[in-house]
């Protein structure tokens, strides 16, 4: 019987190493995703706050420029109520500037109301200034 016990107890002992090898593995193995997802987490949270951060700062020049050009805006029809009658040559001359400091603004455009009967008076004087110039009706639908 001593040699049975000697082979069981030899059995156990190498069998030690190779569990204590599996344990140290498994939880090597683990500690390693731990710290890859805390890594993967942390980056993308600072990946988000950066774009979080340039995003608000684009929004917050997006709207200052829209402000300011309302303001413009507001400025041109503020015009158009103190001065009444408007003429070609002052809008150009009130929007010049304004058009400058806005490079988003395209144009502004003048185009006064004109009744049936003074259109005719109207694309004459016109005509004298600019040759391609023609009164087009809104389309009624």
């Amino acid at each position: 019987m001593i040699p049975s016990k000697t082979a069981s107890l030899r059995t156990v002992v190498s069998r030690r190493p190779r569990i204590q090898v599996l344990v140290i593995l498994v939880v090597g193995f683990g500690a390693s995703l731990l710290a890859y997802n805390v890594g993967v987490n942390f980056d993308n949270a600072r990946a988000r706050a950066s774009f979080e951060r340039a995003a608000g700062d684009r929004i917050a020049a997006v709207h200052s420029s829209i402000s300011s050009t309302i303001g413009s805006l507001r400025a041109l029809a503020s015009f158009f109520e103190a001065t009444g009658d408007v003429t070609d040559e002052q809008f150009r001359r009130f929007v010049s500037p304004l058009l400058a400091v806005h490079p988003g603004v395209q144009a502004y455009e003048w185009v006064p109301r004109v009744e049936q009967r003074e259109r005719a008076a109207m694309e004459r004087g016109a005509t004298g200034m600019r040759p391609e110039f023609r009164i087009t009706e809104r389309d009624s639908s």
